[in-house]
């Protein structure tokens, strides 16, 4: 029987999670309201699961600037998305992805400041909206559908609140990535961006990633390459587990469909991810312990249907171990196991961790 197969190389394809990020557009296609628009400067940094309180919207009038926080990475964070490329010029270019706003300067070829997107209140990735000035000076961020909208003065590093974007010139010299002739790419167009920068030269800036690490992202322009992340000291030390951000869109990604949830399964044991697959069980019980040892090994899952019906679903797991994981039940060399997949009104999610045999007839009904 045909084993389906996922390889951590292509963790930016499954399902909804791999397609480029849709953020950073709004709905007059890049074109500014012409309403009036008055600044309110907040001194509070929100909660970053229930976003602005009522008494906390009231302090924002007359307050003092926003405590700005640095992005949260290491060197061993992964990426959920290709993250989203949000201005380019020949001087500097600014992106964003779920562990925060970067921007980096393409002459000293560093990240030259940053912010932390979580910290401004309920942020989700798909809604995450950014907009740069025509000279990158000022950015205008809205971290979530339901968010305050931020103002950012880049060189007086100034986070402000602001009503709405009156007047505010913002860069659109944008491409569809899509739109772009392959021979113009370095690699295959759902490795990029969703969109690029087209420039006066005939030249596109391209973000591309390699195999879900921070420091595979790269910029990409007349064939020259700029490593955003290398040799770079991250704002975290070395992880033993991901941003529970990270682990929270796979479970929602897997949440669609039995077999959604199948590939957020493999994805997360091709990442070593032991506290990923926690993630998506209901009643998997994480271990630090067992989340570093299966940071020392190679895993890679393949596996197929079993059984499915309207809410309940098995499948067949094969786990190939580079060494023994004899906490989880891994042996060195190939495993073979059983998942078995739950519905409720909250979608799929996983029954246990893994078994070593088929579910019985009762836990069918």
């Amino acid at each position: 029987m045909k084993h389906f197969i996922y390889h951590a190389g292509t963790l930016m394809i499954m399902g909804s999670l791999m397609i480029l990020l849709q953020g950073c557009v709004n709905d007059t296609g890049g074109q500014i309201s012409e309403t009036d628009s008055q600044e309110r400067i907040a001194s509070t940094v929100f909660d970053t699961e229930t976003g602005p309180t009522e008494g906390q919207q009231q302090e924002v009038q007359g307050s003092e600037d926003i405590q700005t926080m640095p992005a949260q990475w290491a060197s061993n964070t992964k990426i959920v998305d290709v993250p989203e490329l949000d201005f380019a010029d020949d001087e500097r270019l600014v992106m964003h992805a779920y562990f925060g706003l970067i921007i980096y300067n393409l002459s000293s070829e560093r990240i030259e400041d940053s912010l932390n997107l979580q910290a401004l209140g309920e942020y989700d990735d798909s809604a995450c909206e950014v907009l740069v000035s025509q000279n990158a000076d000022v950015i205008w961020i809205k971290a979530g559908t339901f968010g305050l909208l931020y103002e950012y003065r880049r060189p007086e590093r100034k986070l402000v609140i602001i009503d709405d974007l009156t007047d505010k010139n913002a860069f659109d010299s944008f491409v569809l990535t899509t739109e772009i002739p392959q021979e113009q790419l370095p690699v295959k167009s759902y490795r990029c961006s969703k969109q690029s920068v087209s420039f006066m030269d005939g030249s596109y800036g391209t973000l591309i990633i390699g195999n879900g690490n921070i420091t595979d992202i790269s910029y990409i322009r007349n064939g020259k390459e700029w490593v955003l992340f290398n040799g770079q000291s991250g704002t975290l030390p070395e992880l033993v587990r991901q941003d529970d951000y990270f682990y929270t869109q796979f479970a929602k990604e897997g949440a669609k469909s039995a077999g959604d949830l199948f590939g957020a399964f493999c994805t997360m044991i091709n990442l070593q991810e032991y506290a990923g697959v926690c993630m998506l069980s209901r009643n998997g019980e994480y271990s630090e312990e067992l989340q570093k040892e299966w940071q020392t090994l190679v895993l890679t899952a393949s596996g197929n249907e079993v059984k499915k019906t309207e809410d309940r679903a098995c499948y067949k797991i094969y786990i190939n171990a580079s060494g023994a994981s004899l906490g989880s039940g891994l042996e060195e060399g190939e495993n073979e196991k059983y998942i078995y997949l739950k519905k409720d009104h909250d979608g799929w999610y996983l029954d246990g961790l893994w078994y070593d045999e088929l579910p019985s007839e009762n836990w069918w009904k």
